[in-house]
């Protein structure tokens, strides 16, 4: 009897794990070898991300819904939004703006595959918070690599887009130098995380 109850139990156990899923909630966050408080650069659609920032370490909140969003808020520009936790306290929010990219749907991202924006060029620029005040700085450079932009699979089924790349930037807030530096990002977007706020 016992043994037809655990037979049943693994069996159950098994077809609970194959259940269909079509979104991604929550984060993966995988050390990265070389640097442990960061997460390692990834293109599965992990919804993890992190840079130094300085002498310090930021990554994504696991106990933050949406994180990471992407949103539109005029017909000339898209903001790619990450919101760290910055250790040993506070928080740090980036918004990344894209000039003349206005997609209508997550979809749409996949136009971003292999972009590089620089920070110093026109089409791009950045806006920095901390503790959720604006930061006002002087930019050096800066920049963001979408490496690699795909379609968000489970199961065969398309449910996002996954944004996955590398960011930097150097600046100057009241006379003193600061870097944003090793930053890497792998979130996928989907209905939940992509808003549309302009005037329908």
């Amino acid at each position: 009897m016992k043994k037809c109850f655990l037979i049943i139990s693994v069996l159950g156990l098994i077809f609970m794990s194959c259940k269909k899923e079509t979104t991604l909630s929550g984060s993966y966050i995988i050390p990265d070898p070389a640097n442990p408080s960061l997460p390692i650069y990834s293109e599965s659609g992990y919804n993890s991300f992190g840079a130094m920032f300085d002498d310090n370490s930021m990554t994504k909140s696991q106990y933050q819904y949406n994180s990471g969003f992407v949103y539109i808020t005029t017909d000339t520009m898209s903001v790619f939004k990450l919101n760290f936790v910055l250790y040993p306290y506070g928080t740090v929010a980036i918004d990344f703006k894209l000039k003349d990219m206005f997609p209508s749907n997550y979809a749409e991202l996949l136009v971003l595959d292999g972009k590089t924006y620089n920070f110093k060029e026109p089409n791009s620029s950045f806006a920095l918070y901390r503790d959720g005040t604006p930061v006002d700085y002087q930019l050096i450079d800066g920049e963001i690599e979408f490496h690699k932009v795909q379609p968000f699979r489970i199961d065969e089924i398309v449910s996002g887009t996954v944004l996955s790349g590398y960011f930097s930037m150097k600046f100057i807030v009241d006379n003193q130098p600061h870097s944003i530096y090793d930053g890497r990002f792998d979130v996928s977007v989907q209905d939940h995380n992509f808003y549309d706020l302009r005037e329908k």
